[in-house]
């Protein structure tokens, strides 16, 4: 079933009767990447996002109606939640500024420092973690929690040489805090001006290009960035 016939089902859904009960399945993937609705108003997504990126925002949204209470961000870092930060990731991308940026960072060693320390420090340095990169980023931007140690980050910019200089910032070194450990970071980090989003590029498609970016960043052996115009090769940066 094809994203926008899945939306326009679900919309037509929502708009029976109260007590009704929709099953929607095979967003284009399997079982797994499958979205689940439930009438009344589930569904208003942007026609956009591609099949799996969909399943996992509406997949999102059910858990949430079984969870009202939660809101948007996770817990423990403050950050969005991943299904939040990829619907505002997207009306980044259908918006109309000069150029986006989108980043996927991976904190090295915190998993060693959940063993060592206990679970109660390791999410204390992961929200420090969390707050740098905050700061570290302009108000109008996205800051995300992928995954037990990793963060998703987008942005807006004028032109490339901004959007170059937003990239470094979340990769410069954290400010140290003595009564937590130290942990490092890996970046890979996608840009995209207008022409690039024109040409029908999904989310999904950058979000696979960014992580495969910070692998590469992470085999260097180091805290860097891996950072390229989509469809380039990366160009790395190390800190």
């Amino acid at each position: 079933v094809e994203c926008r016939q899945t939306i326009e089902l679900a919309r037509t859904l929502a708009q029976s009767a109260g007590s009704a009960r929709a099953r929607v399945v095979s967003l284009g993937a399997s079982d797994a990447d499958a979205g689940v609705l439930f009438a009344a108003g589930v569904a208003t997504l942007p026609a956009a996002l591609s099949p799996p990126v969909a399943a996992e925002v509406l997949r999102e949204r059910l858990q949430r109606r079984r969870r009202p209470l939660e809101g948007d961000a996770d817990p423990v870092s403050g950050a969005l939640r991943r299904a939040p930060f990829l619907l505002m990731m997207q009306g980044m991308l259908d918006g109309p500024a000069a150029f986006v940026g989108l980043g996927v960072i991976d904190l090295d060693g915190l998993r060693a420092v959940n063993l060592e320390h206990g679970r109660e420090i390791g999410n204390l340095t992961l929200r420090a973690a969390a707050r740098r990169l905050r700061a570290a980023l302009p108000a109008t931007a996205a800051l995300g929690r992928a995954g037990s140690d990793e963060f998703l980050f987008g942005f807006t910019a004028r032109n490339e040489a901004e959007a170059r200089r937003l990239m470094a910032q979340a990769a410069s070194p954290p400010a140290e805090d003595s009564r937590l450990p130290r942990i490092g970071h890996c970046i890979g980090g996608v840009l995209l001006d207008r022409d690039d989003r024109q040409q029908r590029v999904t989310l999904a498609e950058l979000l696979a290009r960014a992580g495969e970016l910070m692998l590469d960043s992470k085999a260097s052996n180091g805290s860097r960035i891996a950072l390229a115009r989509y469809g380039e090769r990366p160009i790395g940066d190390r800190w």
